[in-house]
């Protein structure tokens, strides 16, 4: 049986995740959330192709200005939740105390209490609730973690991620404090998404520290070494040229082979071993149509989703150290 599902915010995820629901056939797009009116919306880019959005398909979907007039006028199974940050919290319970199953877009929320509280009520009324922490699905991503966890080219000893791009100048972007310690900035928006994939595949850190980079007060570097080991190493930010063009990947040393990871190279993927360099080809799998795979599996099989809310309070909790790191002694510049 399908599913029926709304979507609150229509900014960049919203038209994203709407376009991969209406691509799945266990999902129904029941409804749509968001303050603008149908007249006035419009495509909104974000740092990647996330897909295109038949917009004719929305001509019969229902439009609403908020969520209880959703609640009272639409039958929904399940809500994707992609407004801002700071309205997580109130959206994601709202939709738990009235039954309702979600799909919370990173970061979980704005600070730990509200995790808590979201963590708590989900799963006192067996409600599933996935976050969208995506990276996770990214194919060079799964990639390192299927080798990683074979131990293909035995232990990692280092991983850097690194995720780069210009302040944002798109959709809300443009009214939101893109500073270093803000929810809306790029630690707990934009490298969230590393400090994620370091916590799932090595385990919690020891040892944490951050800097700011004394060029530009939107980039930092955070460093930590897991439980197992492996030394961490996370940098990025928001560029301060305006057009400076996204960048994100990996390198990442393990005993037997570096396994190097761009976005922006001729050869995305390639690994050094035995004394020569191989390519990789990676599958063209869309990771966001996955995420949306998953959750609607999870809603008919009542299983819990790739990335559980108390996985998400910890990348949340990760985010506040590096901050609080950055803002100690010694890193002024």
């Amino acid at each position: 049986m399908r599913k029926r599902v709304i979507i609150c915010g229509f900014g960049f995820m919203g038209q994203t995740h709407a376009g991969n629901i209406l691509k799945t056939n266990e999902l129904e797009l029941a409804g749509i959330v968001t303050r603008s009116s149908r007249k006035k919306l419009k495509p909104v880019a974000g740092n990647l192709d996330a897909g295109s959005l038949d917009w004719s398909r929305l001509e019969k979907i229902p439009f609403f200005t908020t969520l209880p007039e959703a609640l009272d006028n639409c039958a929904f199974d399940a809500a994707v939740i992609a407004v801002p940050t700071a309205l997580h919290a109130d959206f994601a319970m709202e939709c738990i105390r009235h039954g309702k199953h979600i799909f919370l877009e990173k970061p979980i929320c704005a600070n730990q209490r509200e995790a808590a509280e979201i963590i708590a009520a989900s799963a006192e009324k067996n409600i599933i609730c996935h976050i969208g922490h995506c990276l996770r699905l990214f194919p060079a991503y799964r990639f390192l973690q299927q080798i990683y966890t074979e131990k293909s080219y035995g232990k990692l000893k280092y991983l850097k991620l690194f995720r780069r791009t210009a302040v944002p100048d798109w959709g809300a972007w443009k009214n939101m404090d893109t500073s270093l310690e803000a929810i809306t900035g790029p630690v707990f928006d934009l490298n969230i998404h590393d400090i994620d994939f370091a916590l799932h595949l090595t385990g919690l850190p020891e040892n944490l520290t951050a800097r700011k980079e004394a060029y530009d007060s939107k980039l930092f570097r955070v460093n930590w070494q897991s439980a197992d080991g492996t030394l961490i190493e996370i940098e990025g930010g928001f560029a301060g040229q305006a057009g400076f063009a996204f960048r994100a990947g990996f390198m990442a040393y393990f005993e037997k082979a570096i396994v190097e990871y761009s976005t922006d190279a001729s050869e995305p993927l390639v690994i050094g071993c035995n004394g020569k360099s191989e390519a990789v080809k990676l599958p063209d799998d869309d990771a966001y149509q996955l995420e949306i795979q998953a959750f609607a599996q999870a809603l008919n099989s009542e299983k819990a989703c790739c990335c559980t809310p108390g996985e998400a309070a910890q990348a949340l909790e990760i985010c506040l150290k590096t901050v609080e790191s950055l803002n100690s002694a010694g890193n002024d510049n």
